[in-house]
């Protein structure tokens, strides 16, 4: 529709120009002749239709119309043999109308039947001149004819060129458009997948993203992007280039690896299957450049605001634990003070009955003294920028320090990149496991199990603990702990598992789908 836009404003700057033309030819002409001026009067009122059709779309009878003046002007340019006045430069504009809108082999025919016609009103003598007049009148016709069949022809190829040019910018800029109403990182694939498939439409076209943290709905996105992070050699692609791959058929194929990235930093990759690098123009890649730097730009746009949103939520924490600490914390305290007085000024023999109910009030204000003290410590502590396998071992050396408890840590793998959603929902199951352990499992040991692979990260806590029933985990303390645990993992995706057997332990185990690891060596740590 845009398209036929276009081609209507060009077809209106013709339009203008041929006007230009008439006025030049009038100009020009000798007045005083009046069979010169007749074929100007003609053209001034078939221009003057011509402009009344071209406003009302009427296309069929423009086409006879311009094709009419087309063999009108070329047997008035021979007759006169004005080869270098404006009325050829008509003529030629008729033709350029006509082929707006006309296929191509419909103006070759009308140019075969125009000059053949020509060429053979020569050759019978039609013509009152010399033979050597024929001859060059012949010789400057067949000039025309080849001129004009190839200049068609290159008008042609570049219309269709830039009708199709044409499209993918229109593509292109409503791919921009929706990726300003996007906010999500998980639809860019789907989005890219789009545009491609317009700037390509014979080849199938993957949009991969190395930092994808959830199960992708398209399973053959999700085999090319395993099949890509398994292989090798795919940390050396640093620009396009052809690649050979195997199929979810095992049958081995070409396919086009374009990187997507920000400052040589790699974040995903455009894969075009069974298309070849060298089959590429430099439009494609101009577009595939444009559409690369466009992409990641937002992907860096979209984390920068989660990455605000996280600082924010920090700063947020922070001070909710500072008021708690300066409010809450301190009236347990003076409660704590005031209880204490009380104990000090009663007589233990007379108030027997008093001394055990202020006892019972000083095990609960410590208590919950001491819950007080962990929801701040546990607002307040914020991990900043430290890889989220070194953050865990920190947090359960800072957590278990001067307890007494063995620690055992194992990682498998190693992270490219993550979203903080899904660290921080890891690193927060880990600190909440570990509170509970204190709290409640009278454990001397606990084990900690993180393995990164490119499907799922996995989560493994255990302990020696004493344990708990299962049938009573919704009515013990520990309920609220649990279910800020599964709660976390719902919001990233995952899936959280807790077993526990009575003196024998605990044990939960948690599985988060994710995306942008490579393989690694085992490393484990212990103290």
């Amino acid at each position: 529709m845009i398209a036929n836009l276009l081609f209507r404003n060009v077809e209106w700057i013709i339009v203008l120009f041929r006007w230009v033309l008439l006025i030049l030819m009038y100009v020009m002409m000798d007045t005083t002749v009046i069979y010169l001026v007749i074929p100007v009067y003609i053209l001034l009122g078939i221009q003057t239709l011509l402009s009344i059709l071209t406003l009302y779309r009427i296309i069929l009878v423009r086409e006879v119309l311009l094709t009419a003046e087309f063999f009108f002007l070329l047997y008035w340019v021979i007759t006169q043999q004005m080869w270098g006045s404006p009325d050829l430069w008509f003529a030629y504009t008729s033709l350029l109308l006509l082929g707006l809108r006309l296929p191509l082999r419909y103006i070759w025919g009308i140019l075969v039947l125009g000059f053949g016609s020509a060429i053979l009103f020569l050759t019978c003598g039609g013509l009152t001149s010399t033979d050597d007049s024929n001859l060059r009148a012949e010789g400057l016709l067949v000039t025309h004819f080849v001129t004009t069949i190839m200049l068609c022809g290159f008008i042609h190829i570049l219309r269709k060129k830039m009708k199709a040019y044409f499209q993918h910018w229109l593509s292109f800029m409503s791919y921009i458009k929706l990726l300003r109403k996007n906010k999500a990182a998980s639809d860019l694939c789907h989005l890219g997948e789009r545009f491609l498939k317009r700037l390509f439409p014979y080849k199938k076209s993957y949009v991969l993203w190395f930092n994808q943290t959830r199960r992708q709905k398209d399973w053959q996105r999700e085999f090319y992007q395993f099949a890509l992070l398994e292989s090798n050699n795919w940390q050396e692609l640093k620009q396009h280039r052809t690649i050979t791959m195997s199929n979810f058929t095992g049958q081995s194929e070409d396919v086009l690896y374009f990187p997507l990235g920000q400052k040589g930093k790699r974040q995903g990759a455009i894969l075009l299957v069974g298309q070849r690098a060298e089959g590429l123009s430099m439009v494609d890649l101009l577009f595939l450049h444009s559409f690369a730097i466009v992409t990641s730009s937002h992907l860096r746009h979209i984390k920068d605001t989660e990455e605000l949103v996280f600082r924010t939520d920090a700063e947020t924490r922070k001070q909710m634990a500072e008021d708690m600490h300066d409010s809450l914390a301190q009236q347990l305290f003076f409660l704590s003070a005031q209880l204490f007085y009380m104990k000090q000024t009663l007589n233990p023999v007379m108030n027997e009955e008093m001394f055990a109910t202020i006892d019972r009030m000083e095990e609960q204000m410590k208590e919950c003294h001491l819950k007080v003290r962990g929801y701040i410590q546990h607002l307040r502590f914020n991990r900043e920028a430290e890889p989220l396998l070194d953050a865990i071992r920190d947090m359960g050396e800072r957590i278990l320090k001067g307890t007494g408890i063995q620690f055992h840590y194992v990682t498998k793998g190693t992270v490219m990149e993550e979203s903080l959603a899904v660290e921080e929902a890891i690193y927060r199951v880990v600190e909440e496991a570990l509170y509970n352990m204190l709290k409640h499992a009278k454990a001397d040991q606990v084990e900690i199990y993180l393995e990164a692979t490119t499907v799922q990260w996995t989560l493994r806590i255990k302990d020696n603990g004493i344990g708990f029933a299962m049938e009573n985990v919704n009515t013990s303390n520990r309920s609220f702990g649990i279910s800020n645990m599964r709660e976390r993992m719902k919001r990233v995706g995952g899936t959280i598992t807790i077993r526990s057997v009575e003196q024998q332990g605990t044990e939960i185990t948690a599985f988060i789908p994710r995306g942008g690891v490579s393989g690694g060596e085992n490393k484990g740590f212990s103290c």
